[in-house]
């Protein structure tokens, strides 16, 4: 069943969002947010944040030290299986608590994940809070993403598309291969993911708005620890009364660790909504490589806009049953470095992207098997390329992830801000393979069919 607009416009008015914000930046002036992000999309609400691929207690310490305010510690786990993705929000959390006895400044932190509810929900999180030594904490769980059209209202989560409001579990994401579900109803999801056994509380809309952040404070305080409070949203004032009410449930004696969207993590420092990154504020020009991994529908869509509208790209096709076949992946692999190198060359601009064909294995765990092998050919290719391009856009969270770590040899990179509602751009860290490069996190599962096109427009410096 679709959601009726006209019912969400008769709900009571939000709160006023500079107010929430200020009393936000003022109760949260000495904290350091770390969110774990399962994927390098987080970062899509914020700019002048830190992003760290790999670190270790003296790399953490340094950034409590340097006062940074908002650390994202990216480790893909979403393209993990279960096992791998509970080790590393094990060593993770063991680490936050080593490092949390060593400072005096507040420390924070998200689990920032999909907003269509893909990924290891709840395992990683209670791993995280147990590694943590966070063993009374409440889950609060956010999935709001209000730049990528993902409400919450009476305990349901739905997508925008098409301008319609649809129920998450209508849509192709409820049908991941690997992170699948039936419900939209929250409730009804987390019995799915989590078993009956767990206490749920919600927060809704209405009482969001009429007692504001108290509410929260309310609900959390009455769970116990384990529990998991739902949070509904529908503008961005809503999820900044959320995030204050957990500020207010922190400062009263109350764990709580978010699983959130990345709405949450804007709204828990304090950030306005952002405006886009503009012509004068990216550092643009040609050639550029666009690098294309995700299979959802809409990246095959904006896949298409871009190829039909910009003819001066050069296009190389990576065929995914030659990837997955040992005998020719290693060819393939060459080919494709050769072709683009010579493209960047001749100042053209380059599009590298697998064939549109979606393999599925007998199960989920050979499903990121799969997955995790087309990722790591692209990747290789980006790390034997010759010619720099003057920026990379990588399409697909997994992609930008592997592109990122594996392909650019990336460690640290400074987020500059947004070029799309959902897409951010990068500054690679001067350790990377190449320095101070132009890098955009494209999610596969964000934007319209023209947003692809725009952005790499935008990148190049000149009409399509």
């Amino acid at each position: 069943m679709h959601l009726d607009q006209r019912f969400i416009r008769s709900l009571p008015a939000g709160a006023e969002s500079a107010v929430t914000l200020a009393a936000i930046r003022d109760a949260a002036a000495d904290e350091t947010v770390f969110v774990i992000d399962d994927d390098p999309t987080g970062s899509q609400t914020v700019r002048d944040a830190l992003v760290m691929t790999e670190w270790d207690d003296a790399a953490l310490l340094d950034v409590i030290d340097g006062k940074e305010r908002l650390v994202f510690l990216l480790t893909n786990s979403r393209s993990l299986p279960a096992p791998a993705a509970l080790r590393i929000a094990r060593r993770t959390g063991a680490a936050i608590a080593r490092i949390r006895r060593q400072v005096d400044r507040s420390i924070v932190l998200i689990s920032r994940s999909d907003s269509t509810l893909r990924g290891h929900f709840p395992i990683e999180v209670d791993a995280l809070i147990q590694s943590a030594g966070m063993l009374d904490a409440r889950i609060l769980l956010a999935p709001f993403f209000g730049a990528g059209g993902r409400i919450t209202l009476d305990d349901t989560h739905y997508i925008k598309r098409d301008g319609e409001y649809v129920p998450v579990g209508d849509t192709v994401y409820a049908r991941d291969a690997v992170f699948g579900y039936q419900s939209s109803n929250l409730r009804e999801w987390i019995r799915e993911k989590a078993g009956s056994d767990r206490s749920v509380a919600s927060v809704s809309l209405r009482a969001l708005r009429t007692d504001g952040p108290t509410a929260v404070l309310r609900a959390l305080q009455d769970l116990p620890p384990g529990g998991i409070c739902i949070v509904n949203a529908v503008l961005e004032q809503d999820i900044e009364v959320v995030a204050l009410g957990t500020i207010l449930a922190t400062k009263a004696g109350v764990a709580v660790i978010a699983r959130s969207a990345a709405s949450f993590v804007r709204a828990r420092i304090g950030s306005p909504v952002l405006s886009l990154l503009g012509e004068d504020d990216v550092p643009h020009g040609r050639p550029g490589l666009i690098v294309i991994g995700s299979h959802v529908p809409m990246t095959t869509r904006q896949v298409d806009h871009l190829l039909a509208t910009c003819d001066d790209l050069r296009i190389v096709r990576l065929p995914v049953d030659q990837l997955l076949d040992a005998r020719q992946a290693a060819a393939v692999v060459a080919g494709a470095v050769r072709s683009i190198d010579q493209a960047l060359g001749l100042r053209h601009s380059a599009v590298l992207m697998t064939s549109r064909l979606l393999f599925r294995g007998p199960d989920a765990t050979v499903d990121l098997g799969i997955a995790s092998r087309i990722s790591g050919a692209i990747s290789t290719i980006v790390a034997r390329l010759q010619h720099r391009p003057a920026w990379i856009v990588a399409k697909g969270g997994i992609t930008s992830s592997d592109v990122a770590t594996r392909g650019l040899a990336v460690r640290s990179a400074r987020v500059l801000g947004q070029l799309a509602a959902g897409v951010s751009l990068w500054r690679c860290g001067r350790t990377s393979k190449w320095p101070d490069l132009p890098y955009v996190v494209f999610p596969g599962n964000v934007g319209t069919v023209g947003s692809l096109t725009q952005v790499v427009v935008l990148m190049s410096g000149a009409s399509p």
